[in-house]
């Protein structure tokens, strides 16, 4: 069996943004990534997401939110924290892992953190999510 990279997709609630990010991985490269997500506030799986991901044709069996307790830090190459994921809870859960990216060592560079959403809103998103996916 070929080596992969071992990916580690991390966010609040592992409920969209990571479960995207792994998925699509798994989808467009999974010969040389094996990809992995979680959260340090673990929730359901956003059906946005689930709906958005089935659109392209990327298969979402197996995807589930876990915690960041799911996983050991040091089987991973890479440790991706998505936007809006804060550093403590990573801190906390893998002391002495090396943090950089969006919102950590170079806020000016970062992608603001998402909003809460706002479950009145969720038909007003599937509007705009079929009319940009048609």
């Amino acid at each position: 069996m070929a080596y992969k990279t071992r990916v580690l997709f991390v966010c609040t609630a592992n409920a969209a943004r990571s479960q995207m990010a792994e998925a699509l991985l798994r989808h467009t490269d999974s010969d040389k990534f094996e990809a992995h997500s979680a959260g340090s506030q673990p929730g359901e799986v956003d059906p946005l997401a689930l709906a958005a991901l089935q659109h392209l044709g990327v298969n979402t069996e197996g995807l589930h939110s876990k915690g960041l307790d799911a996983f050991h830090w040091n089987d991973f190459e890479y440790v991706i924290s998505l936007p809006g994921m804060p550093a403590p809870p990573l801190r906390r859960s893998a002391p002495g892992l090396a943090l950089r990216g969006p919102g950590d060592q170079h806020p000016a560079r970062g992608i603001p953190p998402l909003p809460a959403r706002d479950p009145r809103a969720d038909q007003d998103v599937r509007a705009g999510q079929d009319q940009a996916l048609r």
